[in-house]
């Protein structure tokens, strides 16, 4: 908000000034503050340090939690894709539906090494007793399938089937799950429960015993109609978790290390380290969980960063206690020069006392001599007003003004107007102009626009307000306005145009009588309407007319939009501004064909009966 007031500010009196402390002391305690302030704020800095490298390591972390929840839950889609392929050709022969398996799995021309997946298969469900029966059901193309290990008739045996990347198959079909334990258990636990369920850690493939694998089973069931439900098996899918994991890590250059514990396994030991060679672990960690099948995985993450470590493990910003230090030094030699410092701020802030008054006493003249009438008032009462403002309302001087309320300045009509302005009036946001109906000393009224914004008279909140005399203004606005009126509702049609004879208004009559709407004929010149009956002289005189006297009348043949000839009766008005230069015509237009002369009519369509084809 703006500072004011009626009066120049004072210039200060020196001996207002504080007294200067000298003791020696003084630089003595600023010391130790700043020593004890610069360990605190570098101990923070140290931890802010920490705070950061901590939550740019955790956000990695989640990155990496993120990327293997998510290829473990593309697993359970490919275990559902195996259930649906199986579904859907359960009345085939074995042979037939071995086809249709490899040949589903084939198309989706998947990598199942760069995934981390060691096999998908499925593993049929044979009860007790069944397996030479099976055995014989299912060999392919006289290729007997043999159970492996040989199974127990008093147990049932869950075969390996199908089974996709094919290399595997030929070593892996016939393989009896059901031989290891905690495969048996898995199986029994998915088929119980309906859901996916996932073994404890094992080593699917003799030939890469160093693994950590899982194995995915999904059950399937299938129901004909009118049937009970039967159970046939397991869609299975096989793992290796430390092969994801180590894939997962890569693009973090070994800098991150990750330890997975199974909470099925009895020991304190992970089940598996990302970096086993990596005992001592410092620096930033987390921990986070990842979900198979029932079983909630917990990962451990340690930073192999070296330069983040050691930020981490750092207790003080050096850089921040040296620069706390210099900053201390530097404050107590600022202080010892003080005293020189002070008399020379006192000899400016007297210098700048002066410098005010006079920016003030311009300020002053500015709001006298502003060619805006200006009031101020604080509560509504007037407290400064400029000779414009007294002249606006009728008074000698300016003191005529002053203690009037500014209601009595407002008409009744425009009361409600100031209360509503009154009300959203924000600091520092001038309110947009506003039209009101002002009373003068002598009760005549007028029409002002009146602008006001917040500023301080005299260290109160005040009212600065604008007025400017718009009278004239809304009376030519209101004559314009019904000189539109006019225009439009003349039964006459006329056409007003620019200095170069461009189209800028018609009225309705004008559409009537020639067939062009206002769309058709706004901005085109009036040429547009040229028959081409009227010669060169013709035109000539009409231009000196309207050049020496600003006025021609007489008749003109037009065409209309559809090409039709009529006489035109025509008298055109140029309108000029204060420099007594032309910017508009307007035109008064009659159709007048009927009533001319028999000899022009004749003419008239003689011209129209030349523009008929033969």
């Amino acid at each position: 908000m703006v500072q004011f007031s009626r009066t120049p500010p004072n210039q200060p009196d020196p001996k207002d000034s504080p007294p200067f402390w000298s003791s020696p002391a003084l630089i003595l305690i600023l010391f130790v503050l700043g020593l004890a302030l610069s360990l605190l704020v570098s101990h923070q800095s140290a931890q802010s340090t920490r705070d950061a490298v901590d939550g740019r390591f955790n956000s990695r972390a989640d990155q990496v939690t993120h990327l293997l929840q998510e290829r473990v839950a593309h697993f359970s889609l490919l275990l559902q894709s195996a259930r649906g392929t199986l579904l859907n050709t359960t009345g085939l022969e074995p042979r037939q539906q071995s086809e249709h398996w490899h040949r589903m799995f084939d198309s989706f021309d998947l990598d199942f090494a760069s995934l981390g997946i060691v096999g998908l298969s499925y593993t049929a469900y044979v009860p007790a007793g069944q397996q030479a029966i099976f055995a014989a059901r299912h060999q392919i193309d006289e290729q007997a399938l043999d159970i492996f290990p040989p199974p127990s008739i008093a147990r049932p045996s869950f075969v390996v089937l199908y089974l996709s990347p094919g290399s595997i198959e030929r070593r892996m079909r016939g393989y009896d799950i059901a031989s290891g334990p905690s495969r048996y258990n898995a199986a029994l636990e998915a088929r119980q429960s309906g859901v996916v369920s996932v073994t404890p850690p094992l080593s699917l493939l003799p030939t890469d015993v160093s693994s950590l694998d899982y194995l995915l089973l999904l059950p399937v069931t299938h129901q004909k109609p009118g049937e009970s439900e039967e159970f046939l098996g397991w869609t299975t899918l096989g793992f290796s978790m430390s092969k994801i994991i180590t894939q997962s890590l890569q693009p973090q250059n070994g800098q991150m290390q990750i330890r997975l514990y199974d909470p099925r396994q009895p020991d304190l030991e992970p089940t598996f380290d990302s970096h086993p060679d990596q005992t001592e672990l410092n620096g930033p960690s987390g921990t986070r969980y990842i979900q198979l099948g029932s079983e909630r995985i917990r990962l451990d993450f340690h930073s192999l960063d070296t330069r983040i470590n050691s930020l981490f493990d750092r207790q003080l910003d050096m850089n921040t206690l040296v620069a706390g230090l210099a900053v201390t030094l530097f404050l107590a030699l600022t202080l010892m020069s003080f005293i020189i410092a002070r008399t020379r701020t006192d000899r400016l802030n007297h210098k700048l006392s002066a410098q005010a008054a006079e920016v003030h006493d311009r300020y002053r003249i500015l709001f006298e001599q502003c060619p805006e009438a200006v009031v101020v008032h604080i509560n509504g009462q007037v407290e400064l007003a400029n000779t414009h403002a007294a002249r606006l309302f009728g008074y000698e001087s300016p003191e005529g003004l002053y203690s009037r309320h500014v209601r009595e300045l407002v008409h009744p009509d425009s009361m409600d107007i100031v209360k509503q302005r009154s009300s959203s009036r924000q600091p520092g946001e001038p309110l947009p102009p506003s039209e009101q109906t002002l009373v003068r000393q002598d009760g005549s009224t007028f029409e002002a626009e009146v602008t006001s914004s917040l500023i301080h008279l005299n260290g109160e909140n005040a009212v600065q307000v604008l007025f400017r005399d718009i009278s004239a203004e809304k009376q030519t606005r209101r004559e314009a306005g019904i000189a539109k009126t006019l225009i439009l509702q003349n039964h006459d049609a006329i056409m007003v145009t620019d200095a170069a004879g461009t189209i800028e208004m018609v009225n309705p009559a004008f559409e009537a009588m020639t067939g062009y709407t206002r769309q058709q004929i706004i901005g085109e010149n009036a040429a547009i309407m040229n028959s081409g009956q009227h010669g060169k002289p013709f035109f000539f005189e009409l231009w000196r007319s309207l050049k020496q006297h600003g006025h021609w009348q007489g008749h003109i043949i037009n065409r209309k939009q559809g090409g039709e000839l009529f006489v035109q009766s025509t008298e055109i008005s140029a309108v000029r501004d204060e420099q007594r230069k032309t910017t508009h015509f307007v035109c008064l237009l009659q159709d007048v064909t009927k009533g001319t002369a028999s000899e022009n009519q004749q003419q008239l369509m003689t011209l129209q009966n030349q523009r008929k084809p033969a």
